[in-house]
């Protein structure tokens, strides 16, 4: 397993972020579900934190959730994820995205559940991952996929400006 190294800024594009509120991220990546590339991801421990939360974003608001998360210290163990082409993730081209972004949101899912020994996940998304999710639970019958419903079930979904469809997603 590829495990995240100590992040004091985290660089996403042109901008960089400073750890906030004296907590420390740490970056990390693990290897897309269809293509190989590298999928970024920041993870920021929560001492004695009882639940894992994580985050993903729309293709052009990948930082939306950086005003929380200067906010106060948290309550859970957060994970954030970077969809391929999304710097620092690498770019892959591919012909079904919808289906390989909801195989990587799985195996992100199992990824978070599995470095803090969560039994659930709460998931938050922005735009672009409502639509995600949608295609992930259409894939329920995959393995990973399947485990990564697993671990919602029970637990909050909050969806932020929620997306039920782009031109064409109708087709994927």
């Amino acid at each position: 397993a590829d495990l995240p190294r100590p992040a004091a800024e985290i660089k996403a594009g042109k901008r960089k972020y400073a750890a906030d509120a004296g907590a420390q991220w740490a970056l990390g990546n693990f290897k897309r579900a269809a293509g190989g590339v590298e999928i970024a991801y920041k993870l920021r421990l929560a001492p004695g934190a009882k639940t894992t939360t994580v985050f993903a974003g729309g293709l052009a608001l990948a930082e939306s959730f950086e005003s929380l998360f200067y906010a106060a210290p948290p309550d859970s163990t957060r994970f954030f994820l970077w969809y391929r082409g999304m710097p620092p993730s690498s770019w892959a081209y591919g012909r079904n995205y919808f289906e390989a972004d909801a195989r990587d949101l799985a195996r992100f899912i199992n990824l978070a559940a599995g470095r803090t020994g969560a039994a659930r996940v709460t998931l938050v998304l922005h735009s672009y991952s409502t639509l995600v999710i949608q295609k992930m639970v259409q894939l329920r019958e995959d393995a990973e996929v399947a485990r990564a419903l697993g671990y919602l079930r029970g637990s909050q979904v909050l969806m932020l400006n929620p997306t039920t469809h782009y031109k064409g997603s109708e087709a994927q």
